[in-house]
């Protein structure tokens, strides 16, 4: 709460303070405003009932990531960030245009960051605080699910940890790019879609909707998640907490995919933005990748039917663990293999030994999620085939992954493999 009133009370100070033309805000008050933030978010993890066990976790996660908003900023001339380049600075010439109403590239994230500006004066550094801020928020609605889910206290901390500490997760989170904005409104949904799974009320389901269509604003491809939930609303007896398909559940969701096809047909343009020129299935992933880390030659394309269920499985593989060793081109290959591939492939593991062995614990939770998990990795495994791109668009919904591998791995701490 501390935390909340020193952030509202800062966007006060910067909103009336006197400037012309929307004149850059001073760098010294802008750090003095970030000390003083962190010194009440530390202080509210501390405080708190629910996150005070994984104070040490966020708050590193935390201090890594204010410190490569510095560096993002402060320390290029030495060392450019991976995927902080091109994107980001149109992202953020498009804001500084929309703040000063000119023509320009538009689009839901421009929007919001060039609102805030609006509000504040024009700030980078302030700006991409804020957005590493909803990070943050991310991972801690992350820890709320996992406590709301999983008892072995160990785990849950390791798991903050592994969320917090990610280098690529955490280095998207901090450069002026829309990914943090995407992984904090999927959390949200995670969470909401958790609760329901766990008997919660009809409510959080249609939140859970709500969220997800918030971040599809920002990037379409997580549309997917919605597809998720549809599914899993299908085959859920709510009743029993057990997946099994049953006539209820299905006109349920039915309904429900009455409303995507609704939203599709009538909001495409604002909704699926990268999806609405998809005219035939050759349309989805021709088979030709741009840039030296591409991997097209190893997943073919959708020039048929026959084709989309031959290559789906290594598109899924790819997209989920590139870059394999025989792509390696260099050392950021081998660091984005190790501290991103490797997670990723772990949690996989995970999940279908626990699947296999038919685990009672948190079964329906894991089972609920994989479906949402599969879902989205098939939208973006056809959409994407480039590891750069990859490794961009998996993290979006990185959280997922934290909180099966948590709920995997704590049963595997709990019981014989």
């Amino acid at each position: 709460m501390l935390s909340t009133i020193t952030l509202f009370i800062e966007f006060l100070v910067l909103a009336f303070m006197e400037s012309s033309s929307y004149e850059e805000r001073p760098a010294a008050l802008i750090i003095v405003l970030i000390a003083l933030f962190s010194l009440a978010f530390l202080y509210d993890i501390s405080r708190s009932t629910v996150l005070r066990k994984y104070s040490a976790p966020l708050f590193c996660g935390y201090l890594l990531r204010v410190f490569l908003v510095f560096f993002d900023i402060y320390g290029r001339s030495f060392y450019s960030l991976p995927d902080s380049g091109a994107d980001s600075e149109m992202f953020y010439y498009n804001a500084v245009q929309f703040i000063n109403g000119l023509n320009g590239r538009s689009g839901a994230f421009i929007t919001l960051t060039g609102t805030i500006m609006k509000w504040v004066g024009v700030s980078r550094l302030f700006v991409q605080f804020i957005l590493m801020l909803f990070s943050m928020v991310a991972i801690i609605f992350a820890a709320r699910t996992m406590e709301y889910v999983v008892a072995d206290k160990r785990t849950k901390q390791v798991a903050v940890f592994i969320l917090c500490l990610l280098p690529n997760f955490a280095i998207l989170s901090c450069i002026y790019l829309r990914e943090s904005v995407v992984a904090m409104l999927l959390s949200i949904s995670f969470y909401c879609f958790v609760r329901w799974v766990n008997r919660g009320r009809e409510g959080f389901f249609w939140l859970a909707f709500v969220f997800v269509f918030a971040a599809a604003r920002f990037h379409s491809g997580v549309v997917g998640v919605a597809m998720g939930y549809i599914v899993a609303r299908m085959l859920y007896d709510k009743e029993d907490g057990r997946f099994e398909f049953a006539a209820k559940s299905a006109i349920t969701a039915a309904f429900f995919l009455l409303v995507f096809a609704y939203l599709y047909l009538n909001y495409a343009d604002t909704l699926f933005g990268k999806m609405v020129n998809i005219e035939s299935i050759e349309d989805i992933s021709s088979g030709v990748g741009m840039g030296g880390s591409t991997y097209a030659q190893y997943v073919g394309n959708s020039s048929t039917p026959l084709n989309m269920v031959i290559y789906t499985i290594p598109r899924m593989l790819y997209f989920l663990f590139s870059p394999f060793p025989w792509q390696w081109r260099g050392l950021s290959d081998i660091i984005a293999f190790c501290f991103s591939s490797l997670f990723f492939l772990w949690t996989a593991i995970n999940t279908v030994r626990y699947l296999k062995n038919k685990y009672p614990e948190n079964r329906a939770v894991v089972m609920g999620l994989s479906i949402v998990a599969l879902c989205t990795l098939f939208i973006f495994a056809w959409g994407v085939s480039n590891t750069g791109t990859a490794c961009r668009h998996r993290d979006k919904a990185i959280v997922l992954y934290g909180i099966l591998w948590c709920c995997t791995e704590s049963d595997r701490n709990t019981r014989s493999f």
